[in-house]
């Protein structure tokens, strides 16, 4: 059994009637969702809705002001320790280091997770991402793409298994979005579950298991979404934010 999971669940992602405030605003209102492993699954909502507040909770940067949620089968707020060693994280910071090389920028990071052999591990996740040949050169000399794709690798250092991506798409040319959409199934054939907020279900429709919809902090579906196009998926999160 994986040491990070303490039981065989089934689920990646629970929560249960999890609630976020800040003062007088809710962020998060009463969210009860299972997300299955080994899954694809786009958190969909307009601004505000709370889907980057929900990827903050989960991956314990928030402290939850009501209910309850487990990543890998981690509670957040009683094995947070557990959890952060369970997850990949993108926020829209990308956390790299411009004055240190692409290379040097993940070395640093695999010696802070403690990642064994970390040089192989690092030509590895370069090579996946499309960016060996650039390993030298300094990280503020990469374009917006490049550094979304180094900092997916920056995640995948210590192989997690659930991935939380926040917006990864934004700022991606065609190629780029290519290299992550081929790295996303990737990574869900070999057991990752990946849990991702987008505005633009263009790039990452033909990889969905199941959509999340958000309005205002509450949950107001889950459904499933494989094989769906995005024409489709679109209609369906206009239908439902019409009816909230």
């Amino acid at each position: 059994m994986n040491p990070l999971s303490p039981d065989p669940v089934c689920w990646a992602i629970e929560t249960s009637r999890l609630g976020r405030s800040f003062r007088a605003v809710h962020a998060l209102r009463d969210v009860t969702l299972q997300v299955p492993r080994s899954e694809c699954v786009a958190v969909l909502g307009p601004n505000g809705a709370g889907k980057s507040t929900l990827l903050r909770v989960l991956s314990t940067l928030l402290r939850p002001t009501s209910g309850t949620a487990s990543v890998a089968g981690w509670n957040v707020q009683s094995d947070p320790d557990a959890v952060r060693r369970a997850i990949g994280l993108t926020t829209h910071q990308p956390m790299l280091h411009g004055e240190l090389s692409a290379a040097e920028n993940l070395l640093f990071y695999a010696h802070l997770y403690g990642v064994s052999s970390p040089r192989d591990r690092v030509a590895e996740l370069l090579t996946l991402i499309e960016l060996y040949s650039r390993r030298n050169d300094f990280v503020r000399t990469f374009s917006r793409g490049m550094q979304q794709r180094l900092t997916l690798a920056r995640c995948l250092l210590h192989s997690p298994s659930v991935l939380l991506l926040d917006e990864p798409y934004t700022g991606l040319d065609q190629r780029a979005a290519e290299i992550l959409n081929g790295l996303i199934d990737h990574l869900r054939t070999r057991g990752c579950t990946i849990l991702l907020t987008t505005h633009d279900l263009t790039w990452v429709s033909g990889l969905l298991d199941e959509v999340i919809v958000l309005d205002r902090g509450r949950l107001l579906c889950q459904l499933p979404a494989h094989g769906a196009s995005s024409e489709a998926l679109s209609r369906m999160y206009q239908e439902q934010m019409a009816q909230s």
